[in-house]
């Protein structure tokens, strides 16, 4: 039942395409246009590790079709891969103001079946372990495990001398499998360590809406307004199993479902006069959804229900309203200024079974939000200078009950910003600086705490500069860019009750990071006969704790990347009736990211005859992993077929 309103949805879709396109088009098309048909085979020559490559590629051998036609008031695209991925855009456009468009998507994502460590953050290799805790276990689920996405949507409008006013469908169907990218470890109540391996989750979620908008100059005013109605379906089943350092000790599966309906609408207007320009809109949105989550446990002692969420219930309702003035009162002055405020009320209830005890759960939130913002321009020939400033304020107010125990707090968030920028054009050259600090600091008012710990009040930083040179030597154009950033974060203590261990002293913690970044691209003047471009870049992260650990137990982790990133690409008409392309990449991160990634990827076409051309694709792709030498592949792919024009 599930799918049923999604492929009722599409069905309708398709139906009112076709009776509305193919009349038109019998009546009004034009009898001339230009068809350009591709029908090529696909094979390669595969080495290393499957899941990555399918992880990252989603290769397959077949056969690849590709259709593209385009006449008066008509365009049709197509491509149909081996994969079984494709797509189909059709627009019609009669000389009546209506207009017909249809898009069908398809795709496919695979997962890869391993996670990268090879040994447990204790240093023990995983390949001792039982029976290898970093490679999915083959009693869980397919071995080569694929998620596909099929999206449609037909869209009819009518286009008056005023505007437009259209309606559209929109479907969305997911379903297959995916590898969440998790592992970890546990010690349980008799101290035995307890490994995680990649969990399976079995995905089916539909989503169908509907919505009507319009965009329309009336009164001397611009309107543009929209409301949709929606429904969203899902179901995901995650299975994970849980290994000892000897055999399996159970499989967990988690069973979460949503059933949602939802309203949007909104409505916005603007209007421009001699110095002066106004806009103004409201918007709202309401969410009426009915989770629901079971956990089964399997062990060789039989199924234990874990936990539990039924009858459960939440209503979302967010509404909102924003408006900007800008104003140029003499000479190349500029000011702006925007402004809008937001609610956000959630209201939710359950009752939840833990380890077969019940526990009645209902949740309150209220979250009101303002944000107003400032810009300032001087503009005089080539030069412009401006200063943009801004101050957002979000309230949150949360109550959680679970049985008899609550959790009430109240988060009040305050976020500035200051930034400049600086633009100056000189004859072919364009440079552009900008350079600004935000300020963000949370608070938190704890009146009640559940169980456990929540985070504590924050305080933080960020300081970024970066700046583009834009130009050409002779005739060929060149940009470089750089960028530089970097943020502290001050976190006070979390909250804590000591429900586990009243020996823990919970501290104050300091995070910092930094990034930089510059890139080079270059290329020679575009031309008909040959063309050819490259760029290079070179970029550094860091996150580090430089304070001591927060608790005992837990390890502050310093994370660090740096590494070069490579493209050239070339287009080449060596001769009458021939055409030649080559494009490749490199990835080279290194210490807690460290891999070589290459792409290449070239092509020859020749013309046969006026109606034909043969083309020749060869692609290349090699993955070399430093940390986990099982996830190394190389792929070699060659396309031949032919493409007709008629």
């Amino acid at each position: 039942m599930k799918k049923s309103f999604l492929l009722h949805g599409l069905l309708c879709g398709f139906a009112a395409a076709l009776a509305v396109a193919l009349p038109l088009a019998a009546e009004d098309a034009p009898k001339t246009g230009t068809t350009e048909v591709t029908l090529a085979g696909v094979a390669g020559i595969e080495d290393g590790d499957d899941g990555r490559r399918d992880d990252h590629e989603g290769y397959r051998n077949g056969v690849l079709v590709g259709l593209e036609h385009k006449s008066k008031g008509l365009e049709i695209g197509l491509r149909f891969e081996p994969t079984t991925a494709g797509w189909l855009d059709l627009t019609y456009r009669p000389e009546s103001p209506f207009r017909l468009e249809l898009t069908l998507d398809r795709t496919r994502r695979y997962s890869d079946t391993s996670i990268r460590p090879e040994t447990t953050p204790l240093g023990t290799p995983v390949s001792t372990l039982y029976p290898n805790t970093n490679t999915l276990h083959p009693g869980v689920g397919p071995d080569d495990p694929v998620a596909t996405r099929t999206r449609f949507k037909v869209r009819a409008a009518w286009l008056p001398s005023a505007g437009v006013v259209d309606f559209t469908v929109r479907g969305v169907d997911l379903g297959g499998e995916r590898v969440p990218e998790a592992q970890g470890f546990a010690f349980g109540d008799s101290g035995a360590p307890g490994f995680f391996s990649p969990a399976l989750a079995d995905l089916d979620t539909q989503l169908l809406e509907g919505a009507l908008g319009a965009r329309l100059r009336l009164l001397c005013i611009d309107w543009n307004a929209r409301v949709a109605l929606g429904k969203r379906t899902s179901d995901t089943l995650t299975t994970t199993p849980v290994f000892g350092t000897a055999s399996l000790l159970e499989l967990y599966r988690g069973d979460e479902g949503h059933d949602a309906d939802y309203i949007q609408a909104h409505l916005t207007a603007a209007n421009q006069y001699e110095h002066v320009q106004l806009a103004g809109g409201v918007h709202y949105d309401k969410v009426e959804s009915t989770p629901t989550f079971t956990g089964v446990a399997t062990s060789a002692a039989g199924q234990v229900v874990r936990d539990a969420l039924t009858n459960g219930v939440s209503d979302v309702t967010r509404q909102g309203a924003a408006g900007a003035v800008s104003v140029q009162p003499f000479g190349g002055l500029d000011l702006r200024v925007t402004g809008r405020i937001g609610k956000e009320e959630t209201e939710a209830s359950g009752v939840e079974t833990v380890k077969s005890r019940t526990y009645a759960l209902t949740q309150t939130q209220d979250i009101d939000t303002w944000a107003v913002r400032g810009e300032l321009g001087y503009r005089t020939g080539g030069f412009r200078v401006s200063v943009l400033g801004g101050r957002e304020e979000t309230t949150n107010d949360l109550l959680f009950v679970r049985g008899t125990g609550l959790q009430q707090q109240e988060n009040d968030r305050t976020k500035d910003s200051l930034r400049g920028e600086l633009r100056y054009k000189a004859g072919a050259f364009r440079i552009a600086l900008q350079g600004g600090r935000t300020w963000d600091e949370t608070t938190i008012e704890l009146a009640d705490l559940l169980n456990g710990y929540a985070t504590g009040p924050k305080e933080s930083t960020f300081d970024s500069v970066s700046g583009s040179l834009t130009g050409k030597l002779g005739k060929a154009p060149f940009t470089v860019m750089a960028s530089w950033g970097r943020g502290v974060s001050d976190l006070e203590a979390p909250f804590y009750e000591p429900f586990y261990d009243p020996t823990w002293v919970l501290g104050t913690a300091r995070a910092e990071t930094e990034a930089t970044s510059v890139v080079l691209h270059a290329g020679t003047p575009g031309g008909s006969a040959f063309e050819l471009w490259g760029e290079i870049g070179f970029r550094s992260q860091s996150w580090e704790f430089p304070d001591a650990v927060t608790f005992p137990g837990f390890v502050n982790t310093d994370e660090e990347v740096n590494g070069v990133t490579g493209a050239l690409g070339l287009d080449w008409t060596p001769g009458d009736g021939w055409r030649a392309g080559l494009s490749g990449w490199l990835d080279a991160p290194s210490e807690s990211t460290d891999h070589q990634a290459w792409r290449v990827e070239g092509l020859v076409e020749k013309s046969l005859s006026k109606t034909f051309d043969a083309l020749l694709r060869i692609q290349y792709r090699d993955f070399d992993e430093a940390l986990y030498n099982l996830d190394d592949y190389t792929l070699t792919a060659f396309t031949f077929g032919v493409k007709g024009r008629f």
